[in-house]
C-alpha cells in the first residue's frame, strides 16, 4: 500500500502488537484447531478494521483485494499472472494482421489488443481470440455481456462456454477486458465470496476503537482534511470515560513559542495520567 501513498506505512511492531491483541481476544477453545481458526479470524478482522482507519476511501477496496489475494496465496490459491493482469492489464500489446478486431463496430483496437494479450496469459485463456473472431454466436454473446448493466453477474451474462471454463479470478481478468467500468462491484462481489461480506463493508468511524487500540506509548493522530475537525468527538470520548474538563484534558493549538508549553503539558499528563491534545501539528 505503501506504492499508493507514502502515508500508509505499518511497522512490524504494530503488526506485532495487533496479532498479540488477536491472541488475548479471540475466543477460547481446549481445541488446538478450533483455537486456531479464532486467532486466525480474529486477526484478520482486526487487521481489516485497524489499516482501513488509516486509508482514505477510494483505497479501501484495493486493500481489501490485496488482502484477500495475499490469503489466497497463502493458501496456493492464487495465480500471481492473472492477480496482476487484473491490476495492470496486458500493457503494449503489438498488432497482428493476422488477428483483425472482430468487434470493431463496438470495441476499439486498444481494447482488442487486451483480448489478445489475455488469449496469451496462460492455459486457461488459449484461443479467446480465434474464437472471438471465428464463433458469430461467441461474438453476440459478448456484445450481449458488454451491453449488460451487471456484467459481474457472470452467471446470467458471461457466454457459458467461457463461464464454465473459467475460476472467479480468471473471470475477473475477461471482465476488465470488455467492461473496466464494472470492476469495483466485481472486485466487491469476489472478495465478499473469498473471504467474507465483512471485508468489503469499512468500518464506520469510531473514535472508541482507536483509544482502546492506543496506549501510553502509542498516541492517536488525526491527519485531517480541509474543513474537518474532529474535536466534538473527541470531546464525546473524553466525557465518556469521564476525563472531560481542563484538569483531565489540556488542548492546545501548536504555534509560534508553543512548543514549550506543550511539552509541559505532556510532562504533566506522563505524571498525571490525563490526556493531551496538541492541534494544527506540521
Amino acid at each position: 500500500m505503501g506504492n499508493i501513498d507514502p502515508m500508509y506505512q505499518y511497522s512490524l511492531d504494530w503488526f506485532l502488537n495487533l496479532f498479540m491483541r488477536a491472541i488475548d481476544v479471540a475466543p477460547q477453545s481446549d481445541n488446538k484447531k478450533s483455537r486456531t481458526e479464532s486467532i486466525n479470524t480474529e486477526f484478520k478482522r482486526s487487521l481489516y478494521r485497524n489499516v482501513c482507519r488509516s486509508l482514505f476511501a477510494k483505497d479501501k477496496l484495493l486493500f481489501s483485494f490485496m488482502l484477500c489475494a495475499r490469503i489466497l496465496q497463502g493458501s496456493d490459491n492464487l495465480n500471481f499472472k492473472e492477480f496482476r493482469f487484473i491490476l495492470t492489464g496486458a500493457g503494449l500489446v503489438k498488432d497482428d494482421p493476422s488477428k483483425p478486431n472482430p468487434f470493431n463496430d463496438w470495441m476499439d483496437d486498444k481494447t482488442w489488443g487486451e483480448i489478445r494479450g489475455l488469449s496469451m496469459l496462460n492455459e486457461a485463456f488459449n484461443n479467446l481470440d480465434v474464437d472471438c473472431m471465428k464463433d458469430k454466436k461467441l461474438q453476440k454473446d459478448f456484445k450481449a455481456f458488454y451491453d449488460s448493466s451487471k456484467p459481474y453477474q457472470f452467471d446470467k451474462y458471461l457466454p457459458m462456454k467461457w463461464n464454465k471454463r473459467l475460476n472467479d479470478l480468471q473471470k475477473l481478468c475477461l471482465l476488465r477486458c470488455f467492461r473496466m467500468d464494472a470492476m469495483i462491484p466485481a472486485i466487491q462481489k469476489f472478495v465478499s465470496n473469498t473471504i467474507g461480506e465483512f471485508f468489503v463493508r469499512p468500518p464506520p468511524f469510531d473514535l472508541d476503537g482507536p483509544f482502546k487500540d492506543s496506549n501510553s506509548v502509542t498516541p492517536i493522530i488525526f491527519i485531517l482534511s480541509s474543513g474537518s475537525d474532529p474535536m466534538n468527538e473527541l470531546l464525546k470520548l473524553a466525557k465518556k470515560y469521564d476525563m472531560n474538563g481542563k484538569d483531565k484534558m489540556f488542548s492546545i493549538s501548536l504555534g509560534q513559542g508553543q512548543g514549550p508549553v506543550a511539552n509541559a503539558a505532556i510532562e504533566e499528563a506522563v505524571d498525571k495520567g490525563t490526556w493531551v491534545v496538541l492541534q494544527n501539528c506540521h
